[in-house]
């Protein structure tokens, strides 16, 4: 969400030690590590040509075409693992028993919900032609893969395996705790009723980054959809007031609070959003010079002391 600020409606902070959070440390199991190995070294696996019929389990280099209404609609070359159900429901079935330069037609209906509109629900023709039919040999590790890994052994790949799962779990937690704090934060203050207008000039911006996203303009997806905007306000109107509440919240605190910034923690924030850019002091230089980024980068240095705040205050209890 954007933390914006906004200064009305009148807002009573609750005390922030009312707060209650349980805690968990991260940690990683065996079993997550020894996934993520078999995962890399998946991607180091060798792919053998084999004369059998396709079974499940089987990888498949074949061409497809599909017909719609007999208008070609797609046609290619590719490869599946027999099983894995990437494909629509019904097509990996229609390959079993087929063997190498077999030709086969056969019928499939698309899913009601299918993200192409054109073909949702409907029943399509595909003609096939199998290229191959493969089995996945998995490789022992060797100094060559582990050295495309940066590492030296099996044991510093473990290792690192480690620290990356551990950051990402202690990431997660880190946003899932702060995310909860602000909820429980929010509902425990007094709020005044926010204006309609405000709440559909955000649901407006909402809408319009929408449209953006599924690059068309509101009168073209108005025409293929005509409620499309009232089921997009009617579904995100919660979320929209949910956040501006939090954000008035987190700006009462702001200002309860004296929170400032220094250019030694904007500097700090540019840093660690622009980091490994090959010019990086030019790039603060230059942003330190825009008024709209310099805000921008004040008000999320603010938020930030806000939501430490309540987290300093909160209880907590260890689970």
């Amino acid at each position: 969400m954007e933390n914006e600020v906004y200064l009305r409606p009148e807002v009573t902070l609750a005390d922030p030690k009312n707060i209650k959070l349980q805690t968990q440390k991260p940690f990683i199991t065996i079993e997550e590590i020894d996934k993520q190995i078999e995962h890399l070294q998946d991607q180091f696996a060798e792919f053998e040509v084999i004369d059998k019929v396709i079974e499940l389990g089987d990888f498949v280099d074949f061409h497809y075409e599909g017909l719609a209404s007999g208008k070609p609609f797609d046609a290619r070359d590719t490869r599946i693992e027999i099983g894995a159900k990437k494909f629509i429901p019904g097509f990996e079935d229609a390959l079993l028993g087929l063997k190498t330069a077999e030709l086969k037609s056969f019928n499939i209906t698309f899913p009601d919900k299918y993200f192409e509109p054109s073909l949702a629900g409907k029943e399509v023709v595909f003609n096939v032609k199998i290229h191959k039919v493969l089995t996945k040999v998995i490789q022992p590790w060797s100094e060559i893969q582990l050295k495309k890994l940066d590492v030296d052994s099996l044991e510093a790949l473990k290792i690192k395996i480690t620290d990356q799962l551990l950051n990402k779990k202690e990431e997660i937690f880190e946003k899932t705790q702060k995310a909860e704090t602000i909820t429980q934060y929010t509902e425990l203050c007094e709020i005044e009723p926010i204006p309609e207008v405000n709440i559909k000039d955000e649901l407006e911006k909402g809408w319009e980054a929408h449209l953006e996203r599924l690059g068309q303009t509101e009168e073209e997806l108005l025409k293929e959809h005509p409620t499309a905007k009232d089921f997009f306000f009617y579904k995100e109107a919660p979320q929209v007031q949910q956040a501006m509440k939090s954000s008035m919240v987190l700006g009462a605190i702001v200002k309860q609070q004296a929170f400032d910034t220094t250019d030694e923690e904007i500097k700090e924030h540019f840093n660690q959003k622009y980091k490994g850019h090959k010019d990086l002091d030019a790039l603060i230089k230059s942003n330190f010079e825009s008024p709209m980024k310099l805000q921008h980068a004040k008000g999320r240095i603010l938020v930030e002391k806000a939501i430490q705040y309540l987290l300093i205050n909160a209880q907590k209890e260890n689970l």
